[in-house]
């Protein structure tokens, strides 16, 4: 009998060696493979818009109290993409390295389709006091509008939309 029990005891070698996954539970596996899924999807996605897009800052200026940048987007991945986005930032960013520039968070108040691949740039101003006015003269669709960036409200004066059935928030 005591030999039958050693032989028990020993026919599973792996018996001592169970590990951690084999201890996790069903759920946690699966989580686990999900983020090891999403992490991939996330990496490819960054790669192919990096490899596929490229920007050229067109103008920067600064006006009293923000500085404002514009920037032209080309994407070419699958179809191609070309916007024109409008940021805002803290007054001073634009006259700093570029090395430091990330200290200032630049935020996107308006982008939009342009009718040509090089048609006029948008004529942004101060309107008043805490005021700007973003001025274009035709686009082909607006994406990103928005009415007011801390305490700056922003006013736009677009001429012709062709398309303007997009949904702006």
């Amino acid at each position: 009998m005591l030999k039958a029990r050693l032989c028990s005891t020993t026919s599973n070698p792996d018996h001592h060696r169970i590990g951690a996954a084999a201890r996790m539970r069903p759920y946690q596996k699966v989580l686990i493979c999900f983020t090891g899924i999403l992490v991939l999807l996330w990496t490819a996605h960054t790669v192919v818009v990096k490899i596929g897009c490229t920007t050229e800052t067109k103008m920067k200026m600064s006006l009293p109290g923000e500085d404002v940048e514009v920037v032209y987007l080309s994407c070419d991945t699958l179809a191609k993409q070309d916007t024109i986005d409008v940021y805002v930032m803290n007054a001073g960013a634009n006259k700093q390295p570029s090395w430091i520039r990330w200290l200032y968070k630049k935020t996107l108040v308006f982008r939009y389709d342009p009718v040509l691949e090089d048609g006029p740039l948008p004529a942004i101003r101060a309107s008043g006091r805490n005021r700007i006015e973003i001025a274009v003269p035709e686009v082909s669709s607006v994406l990103v509008k928005a009415r007011n960036w801390r305490d700056v409200s922003i006013d736009y004066e677009i001429e012709k939309t062709d398309y303007p059935e997009m949904n702006v928030p």
